[in-house]
């Protein structure tokens, strides 16, 4: 966490869905959610959902259904 800190690494929480945003790994439509806090590459997104009003299961499932 204080390598995080001094790096200026930004730590996602549990339950941020994640994905690739550049390359052939797009089409492989691998859509994830953590399940501890991380830090992702920078080739990747983060996507922090408010779990008062979504469900971000139901998300994950759609991302994978549509795109």
């Amino acid at each position: 966490s204080s390598a995080a800190l001094y790096a200026s690494f930004i730590i996602f929480p549990n339950d941020t869905i994640v994905f690739a945003k550049v390359g052939a790994a797009l089409l492989l439509k691998r859509f994830r959610l953590l399940s501890e806090p991380a830090c992702i590459d920078n080739n990747m997104i983060g996507l922090v959902v408010d779990n008062l009003n979504y469900n971000i299961n139901y998300m994950v499932y759609q991302y994978r259904v549509t795109y």
